[in-house]
This record gives C-alpha cells, sequence and structure tokens, in this order.
C-alpha cells in the first residue's frame, strides 16, 4: 500500500507520483491539512445532527494528511482507473471514488488558500500578468491521457490520432521565473490545434509583455506582445 513515509525519502518517485519535490509536498501540506479541517467541518460537523461523532466507527484508510494530499496527487498526475488506484492505496473502487471526489475539493481550497490556483477568466488575465515584477511568459499546450469514452460520438472527438489515444487538453500560461501557471484554459479533446484553443480563450495580456510559444501557435500574435517563437 502506497503511504507517505515510504515515498518521503524517495525522491526520484515522489517526483514522478506527484510532480512535486519533497520541500514542495511539505508547503502544500501546511496548506492542505487545514483545508482538510474546514471541509470536515463544513460538510459533516456543522449544522448537521449527527447520530454519533464524526470520527466514529472504523478508521479510515487515508488517515494521515499527509496520505490524504500523496492519494489525490498521485490520482491527477497519472490517472490510473479507479481500480488500479484503490489497489495502490488498499481499499475498494467504491472508496476511492468516494476519495477523488472529496480530496479534489479540499486540495482546490488549499490552492486557493495558497494563492496558488490560476485565473480561469481570460478577461482577468491582463490584470493577473501584470501584477508579476517581471512580464515574461510562455504558453503551451499539454495534452494527457483519458480513459475510453463509452459513448462512440465521444471517443471519436476525444481520439488524437497524433497520440494514438484518447487525451484531453489545456491551454496553460505560467511565469516561468517563478514557476507559478498564471491562467488555466477550459479543458477540450485532446486533438484541438493549440492556436485554436488560444484564438477561442480572447487572451489578454499587459502592454508590451514577453510571450514565449512554439510552432504549434504559429500565426497567434495578440496585440501589444512581443512573441517569442522558434522559426519552422
Amino acid at each position: 500500500m502506497l503511504c507517505y513515509d515510504k515515498l518521503k525519502n524517495k525522491p526520484n518517485v515522489l517526483l514522478a507520483f506527484t510532480s512535486l519535490t519533497q520541500p514542495e509536498f511539505e508547503e502544500l501540506l501546511v496548506a492542505f491539512e487545514p483545508a482538510w479541517n474546514q471541509y470536515i467541518l463544513k460538510e459533516f460537523i456543522a449544522d448537521r445532527e449527527r447520530q454519533r461523532q464524526y470520527d466514529g466507527g472504523r478508521k479510515p484508510v487515508l488517515q494521515t494528511a499527509a496520505d490524504r494530499l500523496l492519494f489525490i496527487l498521485f490520482y491527477l498526475k497519472t490517472y490510473p482507473l479507479q481500480e488500479v488506484l484503490a489497489l495502490f492505496f488498499g481499499m475498494s473502487q467504491a472508496q476511492a471514488n468516494q476519495w477523488i471526489y472529496r480530496l479534489t475539493t479540499v486540495l482546490k481550497m488549499a490552492l486557493d488558500n495558497l494563492a496558488g490556483l490560476p485565473e480561469r477568466e481570460a478577461a482577468q488575465l491582463d490584470k493577473v500578468l501584470a501584477q508579476y515584477d517581471t512580464l515574461e511568459f510562455a504558453q503551451d499546450g499539454t495534452e494527457r491521457w483519458r480513459q475510453r469514452p463509452k459513448v462512440n460520438q465521444q471517443q471519436r472527438e476525444y481520439y488524437s490520432g497524433r497520440k494514438k489515444a484518447y487525451t484531453v487538453k489545456n491551454n496553460p500560461i505560467a511565469h516561468p521565473e517563478s514557476r507559478k501557471v498564471c491562467n488555466l484554459s477550459d479543458t477540450v479533446p485532446g486533438k484541438k490545434h493549440d492556436k485554436k484553443l488560444a484564438d477561442k480563450a480572447n487572451l489578454s495580456f499587459p502592454l508590451n509583455c514577453l510571450l514565449e510559444q512554439d510552432t504549434g501557435y504559429q500565426g497567434f500574435l495578440p496585440e501589444r506582445v512581443i512573441i517569442l517563437q522558434p522559426k519552422k
């Protein structure tokens, strides 16, 4: 069974499973634990008449905040089948599904408390980016695997011939110096072209900022922006 105590002294494995180094994991854990307590208070304790106290009965498999954080980061990084996830963490598929739902909410709360959530409204992007000391940014479409849809129409929609798999894509805009994701687009089928995704988002940028992008954005030339792009 996977647990944080087994991985915290294996930096390469922890990084592969979560995309975080051990210090980064610990930093996020500081915000994640109170977010979990806040979630439990809101969902299970406040304004409810309970027959028994919240922590009564059988103890949960994920007993520590570190194991709960590892669970949701492992799921989001590797996106395994829920049956596989359950096997790794010693629980049933139904329990894994429930933990995913709860901990996704808690992780969003923790990131929001850390001001770590990217801006999702394109119209507000220029104001968000203008707050950085250096106005140098980068965008690159990120395509990742998803489970095979059951509906035939969705199978055709989400199948990426380039990846030979069913995928989804986002278009993040990052600030390389601070290593922060400033903006994240809606999730779309992975075969959608990077430039079309950026065009549809109607992104706004600060005056004379630098934007690094690859040739997948050929022709994406927003006003008032200095584009850094390799030539084909």
